[in-house]
Parts: C-alpha cells; sequence; structure tokens
C-alpha cells in the first residue's frame, strides 16, 4: 500500500517537472510573437503627433519652437498608442478565440480525437477568417508543432502564455489537466467554451460602454482647441495680447498644460479594466 502511494506520489512529481519543463521550453521558443507594433504603426503614430504639435503649436502660442518642443514629447504618445492597441488585439483575439472553442467543440461531440480536432477547427475557421488572422494563424502553428512531434498541451501553452489572455490560459490549463487525468474531454471543452463565451459577452457589454464615454471625454478635450479655432476666425485681435504679451504666453502655457493634464487625467479615469 506504501509502495503504490510513493508510486503516485513519484509520478505525480514527475508530471510537474515535465509540465514546468515544457512551460520553460515554451517561453525560450521561436514562436512569432502575437502582439506586433509595426514601422506602418509607428510612421501613423509618429505623424498624428506632429499634426497634433503643429495645430497646438499654432493655436496656443503661435510658434513653430513650440510646435517642435511639443513634439519632443512623441515616446509618451507611441507607450499609449502601443498600450491601446495591445488592449484591442486582446479584445480582438478573445472573441476570436471563442469561435476557435465552438470549433473545438463541434469536432470532439463529432468523435475526433485532440489532435484530429484541432485541423477540423481549423477547417472552420477558414471559413470565417482570412489567413492574417492571429487565432487561425496559431491553430495552424499547433497543428504544425504536432506534426513534427511536439505534445498538443505544450503546444497549447505556448499559444496561451504568448497571448497573455486569461481565458486562454485557463482553457490550456484546464485542457491539459483534463486528458492528463483521462476526464470527459468533450463535457470539459463544451463547459469550459461555454464559460468563457459568457465571461467574453458581458465583457463586450462593458466595452461598448467604456468605448462611449471614451468618445465623450475626446470630444470635451476638443472644445478647448474649438473654442480657440473660433476665436482665431471670428474674433482674431481678441487673442493677440495672448500671443504678444509676457502674461498672455504664460496664460496660455497654463491653458495648454492644464488641457495635457486633464487629458491624461481623462484617459485614466476612462481606462478601465475588463
Amino acid at each position: 500500500m506504501k509502495k503504490d502511494m510513493q508510486m503516485k506520489k513519484n509520478l505525480q512529481t514527475k508530471r510537474k517537472e515535465n509540465d514546468l519543463k515544457s512551460r520553460v521550453e515554451t517561453k525560450s521558443s521561436n514562436d512569432p510573437p502575437i502582439y506586433t507594433y509595426g514601422k506602418t504603426d509607428y510612421a501613423i503614430c509618429i505623424l498624428k503627433h506632429l499634426l497634433f504639435s503643429l495645430v497646438a503649436g499654432y493655436l496656443f502660442f503661435h510658434r513653430l519652437s513650440a510646435a517642435g518642443i511639443i513634439f519632443l514629447f512623441f515616446p509618451l504618445k507611441i507607450i499609449g498608442d502601443k498600450k491601446k492597441k495591445r488592449e484591442k488585439d486582446e479584445h480582438k483575439i478573445s472573441n476570436e478565440f471563442v469561435d476557435a472553442l465552438n470549433s473545438l467543440a463541434s469536432a470532439f461531440e463529432a468523435g475526433y480525437a485532440p489532435e484530429n480536432a484541432f485541423k477540423a477547427a481549423i477547417r472552420d475557421l477558414q471559413l470565417i477568417y482570412d489567413d492574417t488572422n492571429v487565432v487561425l494563424r496559431e491553430f495552424k502553428l499547433i497543428d504544425y508543432k504536432i506534426s513534427m512531434g511536439m505534445q498538443l498541451e505544450t503546444a497549447l501553452w505556448s499559444f496561451a502564455e504568448r497571448t497573455g489572455i486569461a481565458d486562454v490560459e485557463s482553457f490550456a490549463e484546464v485542457f491539459s489537466t483534463a486528458r492528463r487525468s483521462g476526464g470527459n474531454l468533450i463535457q470539459v471543452i463544451r463547459n469550459t467554451s461555454g464559460m468563457i463565451a459568457s465571461k467574453q459577452e458581458v465583457k463586450n457589454e462593458m466595452v461598448t460602454a467604456i468605448t462611449e464615454k471614451k468618445l465623450e471625454a475626446e470630444i470635451m478635450r476638443l472644445v478647448p482647441y474649438g473654442i480657440l479655432v473660433y476665436f482665431h476666425f471670428f474674433s482674431g485681435d481678441f487673442l493677440t495680447p495672448l500671443y504678444t504679451t509676457q502674461n498672455g504666453i504664460l496664460t496660455m502655457v497654463g491653458a495648454f498644460l492644464t488641457c495635457t493634464v486633464l487629458g491624461f487625467y481623462t484617459d485614466k479615469l476612462t481606462d478601465i479594466e475588463v
């Protein structure tokens, strides 16, 4: 009896070591990145910030040098733009992953083996998405790794860890545990996909509500610029002292800094993690 218990304990320890080894190998692999910020993204972000710098420099200071100083802060703009793109991509991948789970569940219910279920899911996803789709690309990569002799669980963990999305990681964990323990994979996949789909539906509703608030905040942000544009067109002489006197320049510096700080503060208020 004691011998059997010791053997079970050793087996569990070995499995944990193998899991850890697999995850370490996963992190050191040469898999393509899930989230990218390419040259085009950098160029668009810099052009947007350049346009903003020119507009703000003219409206608040009437000086090209002011626009140049504002433009020097473009690294902060890139950091913020990267974060927004990452959040947008994560939300998109989460929605697409729900479709992939539904295809997997259908394949399992049709009697496919786990490895073949992923092949069937790929065929389904190809009917919905093009080849540039991240989830479709990753499922193809999983299928390729399996064909090269890698365990399905390890390939799935590679995808999950590189996404950094909790639902994908949870699915990989549940799938690996169920397969190792000989559980009912069909029921596990169906239950897990149902839970993730329900969570994603709630997230989508929350994202819609937050997006509306962010749009309102963006409109409020543009109000000071709109006021300055109005005075430039209809009462240009009224603003002249603000660009030619010391007190006027200090006033405009204060106004610009206030608008900038309030803009950052508004971003923080609407930056709600879903």
